[in-house]
């Protein structure tokens, strides 16, 4: 049970269509703002329309499953007339205050004391009637009283009495500003026979708290009483069309908790499904994006394979010309032309009797061997070969000479051409 005050909310336009009892037996109605009601045989044939049309509800409870209190309450914080009205409340409900739902609205706040109303329906009762569009997923937006919708035609009264009939029975309602204060079922089945008990009903409500009434609101289906009641009262009469009444703006919610929370997993599960669905249509738009890119690929693929074929031949030649060419390489180049390096080692040899006894080449270097009559010259030999102009950029380095047993020094000098 949800023991809540909310103060009443201003009267503004409202979307939706209050789905209500009508006059007759059994019978309910779609009412719509600016519109002409619509009238069905059952609820069931009203949701079913509902649905069809996609016209969000607000549920409209008739009096027989309500029970409707006003309290004059010491004056204290609003969050604590709740409590207050639950415990004078639970004195008069006909079940257990825990299977109800409960909703209490301050009236009028004064100094000292404050008129409070609190409304309490059967949980029960709300699902049973809230079946026939819970079964399509259609669910109200709103749960409130029938009586609540007909005193928002008094809104602009400070007290005033709504006459009208629902289910066939005729009701009495005490509106304050617009809020439904009390509810009675009049015992006669005409008003022609009820309306001698209205001005004990005055008395009652104006004894109770309820402020002097100002003006009778009377359902144009009952305008040809409007002079007896006139009479009677002693107050102006005034002929309202209760069928095209509104969803009203006040009242409370009276939603279960346990409906509340199953609406709410349906509207989670149709995100959940919009957001599955524009998860898979992205995911196709990649895939279908990725395969273009994949063609693209593809394309540029085969016409670099194409123009690879068609100069396989030229690049094979022009690789077979290089290798030729390398392979010429010591011939041609005349830093590594044999017999001019030959010619420079014979231009830099320091002494006659130093002898060179071999010369060799590789693709990689050449080797000069020989013998001088010391190591020094052998040495002298190695660093002229350096300091020539036309070897130079050339590696060369010498392996520490072999005194001979004649004394003489055998030298090695390398060249490296790489």
């Amino acid at each position: 049970m949800e023991r809540e005050l909310k103060p009443s909310a201003p009267v503004r336009p409202h979307s939706s269509a209050a789905l209500a009892p009508a006059a007759l037996e059994g019978g309910w109605l779609l009412a719509t703002a600016g519109r002409a009601a619509e009238s069905f045989d059952s609820i069931e044939a009203a949701a079913a329309h509902a649905v069809a049309q996609n016209i969000s509800c607000v549920l409209c409870v008739p009096h027989t499953a309500c029970v409707l209190q006003r309290f004059e309450l010491p004056t204290a914080e609003r969050s604590e007339f709740a409590e207050m009205a639950a415990l004078q409340l639970e004195k008069v409900l006909p079940y257990a205050l825990e299977s109800a739902i409960v909703r209490t609205e301050a009236v009028e706040v004064r100094e000292s004391s404050s008129a409070v109303v609190s409304t309490a329906v059967a949980a029960d009762r709300v699902l049973a009637l809230a079946a026939p569009l819970a079964a399509q997923a259609h669910w109200p937006t709103r749960v409130v009283t029938n009586a609540q919708r007909a005193a928002e035609l008094a809104r602009a009264r400070k007290s005033a009495l709504v006459i009208h009939e629902e289910h066939g029975r005729i009701l009495a309602i005490t509106a304050e500003s617009g809020i439904a204060t009390s509810v009675n079922t009049l015992g006669a089945r005409t008003l022609t026979d009820a309306a001698p008990e209205l001005p004990a009903l005055q008395l009652a409500a104006e004894l109770g708290g309820s402020p002097p009434l100002e003006v009778v609101l009377l359902d144009a289906r009952l305008s040809a009483h409007g002079p007896l009641l006139a009479e009677i009262l002693g107050l102006t009469v005034e002929v309202v069309d209760l069928d095209a009444a509104p969803a009203p703006t006040g009242g409370g919610d009276l939603q279960p908790p346990q409906w509340q929370a199953e609406s709410d997993a349906a509207a989670s599960r149709v995100r959940i499904r919009r957001i599955a669905v524009l998860a898979v249509a992205a995911y196709a738009a990649l895939l279908i994006l990725g395969w273009m890119y994949v063609g693209v690929l593809r394309y540029q693929l085969a016409n670099l394979n194409g123009k690879t074929s068609k100069r396989a031949p030229r690049v094979e030649e022009l690789t077979e010309t290089r290798r030729k060419w390398t392979a010429f390489a010591p011939a041609i180049d005349q830093q590594q032309y044999l017999l001019e390096f030959l010619y420079n080692v014979c231009e830099s040899i320091p002494a006659e009797n130093l002898r060179i006894t071999s010369l060799e080449q590789s693709p990689r270097e050449i080797l000069v061997q020989g013998e001088a009559p010391s190591a020094a010259l052998a040495y002298e030999l190695n660093e002229r070969l350096k300091s020539r102009p036309e070897l130079a950029g050339l590696k060369i380095s010498a392996e520490p000479p072999q005194i001979l047993p004649n004394g003489r020094a055998r030298f090695r000098i390398s060249v490296n051409l790489t």
